[in-house]
């Protein structure tokens, strides 16, 4: 794949630095990039279906959601 001249170098370098070839560590960025691109497209899909659920049947009983968020605001410090 075509690379603008100061990307390719970068890329060798930091190939260089690794001591791996620099087609695996594109592939790694690729990986890690498609990693992220189904997480985010999961996320947004349970975001999704949270908003459309919430306030129905197939919504968390109040104690549980009440028990949730006192725990992840403990969790996190948060009150």
């Amino acid at each position: 794949m075509p690379l603008p001249p100061e990307t390719y170098d970068a890329l060798r370098e930091e190939a260089e630095a690794r001591g791996i070839p620099a087609t695996t560590l594109v592939g790694e960025a690729v990986e890690g990039w498609l990693d992220d691109q189904k997480s985010n497209r999961l996320r947004d899909e349970i975001a999704g279906y949270a908003l459309e659920m919430g306030g129905t049947g197939a919504d968390l009983d109040s104690e549980l959601e009440a028990a949730a968020e006192a725990e992840m605001k403990a969790v996190t410090g948060r009150r």
